[in-house]
């Protein structure tokens, strides 16, 4: 028995930016946490509980600042404009366990890579 999922949404990144970071800068980054993500992944399940495959994962995230001031030592303060774009991409494995009964089902998972 196999299992072929797709999964897509938004989603929001954990990490926090640096604390030595002007707040133009922190506040850049705050906006870049939140974004798109779309995965698939295809689990063999060998027994009735347990599985293993693999799982590909994508996030997507762009924000654009302008007016932001840098200092460079051989001009001196330099005002322009900050546009980045993030690009995530993973492939690895995945271990996926189940239980089911004739009423309902849970299924997780963790893949690590």
């Amino acid at each position: 028995m196999y299992e072929f999922s797709i999964e897509a949404g938004p989603a929001y990144r954990l990490g926090k930016p640096a604390s030595d970071l002007s707040e133009t800068l922190t506040e850049h980054i705050k906006k870049l946490r939140l974004g798109f993500t779309a995965s698939s992944s295809f689990v063999f399940f060998a027994s009735p509980t347990l599985g293993i495959g693999a799982k590909y994962s994508y996030y997507k995230a762009s924000h654009t600042t302008s007016r932001v001031t840098v200092y460079d030592p051989l001009i001196g303060n330099v005002t322009s404009t900050l546009e980045s774009h993030i690009r995530i991409s993973y492939i690895g494995p995945v271990l996926h366990t189940r239980a089911v009964d004739q009423y309902s089902g849970q299924m997780s998972g963790i893949s690590v890579g």
